[in-house]
């Protein structure tokens, strides 16, 4: 049976799996600028884990993990399918097989929860917000991110449901959360976006690309949220 981890997706030509290792230099067969897109949001998070307690809900390898590890207290790392890479262990990572829509995690013992292209992978994305939201601490935060639905048009067949900005903004704030703020990732506002097909030449180039998305959640590939739990 195969899992998430060996599923691929036909990304402008070429097929990338549904799960990558995003600090895994020696892997060729993955487009260099695909990996920095997986770890830019993760090095966007880790400044607000700063000697915080974390969830990263779906982990996959667990490389997110270990860049959120670096300034964080203590991380639990979840996912169903047990593929953790040994050399992303650390004293103060925790791998736990778990479903992020049932969280082994004592209520209000965390302070901020990770959700990252996870949550249009399940039947119930709401169950796993208001998961995070029980988790959290009462000013804990929620990092979410997905697809924009508006490009991404279901490039996944194994996306079960994909959001438009304003859907995934009611979807957190219905789970209980206020929003601090919206942003995106990857700008794809021009039918032939430069920075996709120059981007492999030149990898700042991605930077660039990911940083222009930010204040342009609704012309992004990705958008993001921080929301903040409500008492």
């Amino acid at each position: 049976m195969k899992t998430r981890f060996s599923r691929c997706v036909e990304i402008s030509g070429v097929s990338i799996p549904e799960r990558i290792d995003g600090l895994n230099c020696s892997d060729d067969g993955i487009p260099k600028a695909w990996k920095i897109h997986h770890v830019y949001r993760y090095r966007l998070a880790k400044r607000y884990c700063k000697k915080k307690t974390v969830i990263d809900a779906g982990c996959g390898y667990g490389y997110g993990s270990y860049i959120l590890s670096c300034t964080a207290e203590y991380v639990v790392a979840l996912d169903t399918d047990c593929k953790f890479r040994p050399k992303y262990r650390k004293a103060n990572i925790d791998f736990i097989v778990a479903s992020c829509s049932h969280v082994p995690i004592r209520k209000t013992a965390i302070d901020v929860v990770v959700l990252y292209e996870t949550i249009e992978h399940l039947e119930d994305p709401y169950l796993a917000i208001e998961q995070a939201r029980i988790c959290l601490k009462n000013d804990g935060r929620l990092l979410v991110s997905t697809p924009n639905r508006k490009y991404s048009k279901g490039a996944s067949r194994y996306h079960l449901i994909e959001f438009l900005p304003d859907d995934l903004i009611n979807l957190v704030s219905r789970a209980g959360f206020g929003m601090i703020s919206v942003s995106g990732q990857t700008f794809a506002a021009w039918p032939l976006n430069p920075f996709v097909i120059l981007e492999r030449i030149f990898s700042w180039l991605t930077i660039v690309n990911c940083a222009i998305g930010y204040p342009l959640p609704r012309y992004s590939f990705i958008v993001q949220i921080m929301a903040k739990k409500r008492v």
